[in-house]
């Protein structure tokens, strides 16, 4: 049996992933993409057509045509995927608009860090000011607040008006730098800002999606659970950073010790947690493997622990990356499918990276 005969997934999933990184290198208009589209499915139809002429001669000869031809399909798929994904290509991105030196309608879509000089955040760009009217936009940035009082009391799904002051991300300046520009284009965000007291003014509170106020309120549940339990000063940033994934509270010092000592990745949850969390749930609930329905019953707990776990961390991708191969590995477990490992991680793979083919 050949590699690909143990893993047959993996030779759909590598033209998808192949197409995303043309797409994200290259940076293909969609209408070459339908270009190209359209001349494979007329080379296609020729083939068909030609094909059926003589069958019994040309079969063998050239099935390769028709595994080519999934193959660029799969390949166009994963360019589509990513141009969709990326922002920049969606008319009404606030790019498209002459924001400078006008008024914008932006909402927190993560939960603020507050930092030693700054509070930083995500914001959605939700609408522009356009004379007297308000134009509909998309678009995230990061943004800075000067550290005042009213900048940390900012929450999830609370909207803002201010003058927009956004500014491109800075290119690294040395050749092997950390490219931080590329790392938040990853995530469709392609500006910054830098805001002061007195130039902005909260409008309103509550929005967001429900799902993730939910895990956030969690999350806050647990910090102050956490708090008052006696712990604090390192030990507590720690704690925070191990189990909810909460990092700014972590020192600057205490993080270059972590980094020195090569152990900085135990402060970032990853599969291990949700690892923990699957075998800890499918050992207590073990008991409902003989009872009538009891497995399905189990398997949506587990499923439905697991993804809040997900919501309460944040939704880091390494977490994602491992609820998604559980959730496989249970529902296939439940439809008494043993299938292989490697095809659970390739599966896994291509719901994420066709979910958001940038990260």
């Amino acid at each position: 049996m050949t590699f690909f005969e143990r893993i047959p997934l993996l030779r759909l999933f590598l033209p998808l992933l192949a197409g995303i990184i043309a797409g994200k290198t290259w940076h293909t208009g969609i209408f070459t993409l339908f270009y190209i589209v359209a001349c494979i499915l007329l080379v296609y139809l020729l083939y068909s057509l030609f094909k059926k002429r003589d069958s019994e001669k040309l079969t063998y000869q050239t099935r390769f045509v028709e595994g080519l031809f999934i193959t660029s399909a799969l390949f166009i798929s994963g360019n589509i995927f990513y141009y969709n994904y990326n922002e920049l290509n969606n008319s009404n991105h606030f790019t498209k608009q002459p924001y400078n030196d006008r008024y914008v309608l932006v909402e927190v879509c993560e939960p603020p860090m507050v930092r030693k000089n700054a509070v930083k955040t995500i914001l959605e760009v939700i609408a522009v000011k356009k004379g007297q009217e308000w134009v509909k936009t998309t678009g995230k940035v990061i943004q800075y607040f000067e550290r005042e009082s009213q900048s940390m009391c900012l929450k999830y799904g609370d909207r803002i008006v201010q003058q927009a002051h956004f500014t491109p991300v800075s290119p690294p300046l040395n050749p092997h730098e950390f490219n931080y520009r590329s790392y938040l284009a990853d995530d469709n965000i392609f500006h910054q800002s830098y805001i002061r007291d007195g130039q902005w003014r909260k409008v309103g509170s509550g929005y967001g999606n429900n799902l993730f106020k939910l895990g956030y309120k969690a999350r806050n549940y647990l910090q102050e659970k956490l708090a008052s339990s006696g712990l604090e000063g390192d030990a507590y940033a720690v704690v925070l950073a191990l189990i909810l994934g909460v990092r700014d509270k972590l020192d600057a010092d205490l993080l270059k010790s972590y980094s020195a000592a090569g152990t900085i990745h135990i402060l970032c949850v990853s599969g291990l947690h949700v690892g923990i969390i699957f075998l800890l749930i499918n050992y207590t609930l073990f008991f409902l493997d003989k009872k009538k329905w009891g497995k399905v019953i189990k398997a949506l707990i587990i499923i439905l622990c697991i993804w809040f776990y997900v919501l309460i961390t944040g939704m880091a991708p390494s977490v994602q990356r491992a609820a998604t191969m559980f959730t496989v590995i249970v529902v296939s477990k439940l439809f008494r499918r043993q299938s292989s490992i490697y095809n659970t991680l390739v599966l896994s793979a291509s719901i994420l990276i066709i979910i958001t083919p940038g990260i």
